[in-house]
């Protein structure tokens, strides 16, 4: 997980982009196998930050993918984001993701913002 702080004279305020790959433990002791279920509730905001969270979460969920039935690692992302009131960035039914190889597509490269983005 990478936090970059964007900041110039023409922004009124920072803007923090958040880049994660929700890159499976190496560790096969890990409770928390994925980045986001360990790395992602340490992160403390205060409510003005502008903040844009964004890159291969690898999750699946019906917000933003009408054919999931069986959420897939989303609990600590999808909590993380409703306590912070982000909105989705996405456009709903989307795919983010071709295999070419298996003939398969996904939703699984997503963005969340602010509000005040």
């Amino acid at each position: 997980m990478q936090a970059i702080l964007i900041a110039n004279d023409k922004i009124q305020n920072e803007i923090l982009l958040f880049n994660i790959y929700n890159e499976k433990s190496q560790n096969a002791n890990d409770e928390q196998l994925y980045i986001i279920e360990r790395e992602l509730a340490k992160v403390k905001l205060n409510s003005e930050q502008k903040v844009i969270i964004a890159e291969n979460f690898n999750v699946h969920h019906s917000w933003w993918n009408a054919k999931i039935a069986n959420f897939i690692r989303t609990k600590a992302l999808v909590n993380w984001v409703n306590l912070h009131k982000y909105n989705l960035i996405n456009t709903f039914n989307i795919n983010t993701y071709h295999s070419y190889f298996k003939w398969l597509s996904s939703i699984i490269d997503l963005a969340f913002a602010s509000k005040n983005m």
